[in-house]
């Protein structure tokens, strides 16, 4: 489907309804409206929308928490081939993402070379997205 909005120097130009009129900002409702207009159509076609809701519906649809070569942080430690609390977070590259069942996964390989994996629902409970996420959990867990 065609776009229906266009951005000309910091305006928003609809060009079916406007015939090439160009809105500035102190038409403010309208403004405000096309705005939000082109920035969807910035972010996705309205098919690709349609598909990504209809997956949702479908239950096929998996936001991911991170991406393969994401570095995150975890607050287990490796000793041998088991894990253990830790007194500070470790990074640790994400490798792969896979799913199973219900649960989705992902595997992150320590700086030792060991990969190991962590379920989705780990996420900002053992593994954290940033570095300061995992050290607020070890503040917490230590103040507790």
């Amino acid at each position: 489907m065609e776009r229906l909005t266009k951005i000309i120097d910091g305006g928003v130009v609809f060009p079916r309804e406007l015939l090439g009129v160009t809105l500035t900002p102190d038409d403010d409702y309208m403004h405000k409206l096309l705005t939000r207009l082109a920035a969807y159509e910035d972010a996705m076609t309205l098919e690709r929308a349609q598909e990504l809701a209809q997956a949702e519906m479908d239950g096929r649809l998996v936001v991911l928490p991170c991406k393969v070569g994401d570095t995150v942080w975890t607050n287990i430690a490796i000793v041998g081939d088991r894990y253990r609390s830790a007194d500070k977070p470790y990074p640790v590259e994400v490798v792969f993402i896979g799913m199973g069942g219900n649960c989705g996964f992902f595997h992150v390989q320590y700086s030792n070379g060991r990969v190991f994996p962590f379920d989705f629902d780990k996420v900002s409970k053992i593994v954290f997205l940033t570095r300061e996420e995992a050290e607020a959990a070890l503040k917490k867990r230590e103040e507790d």
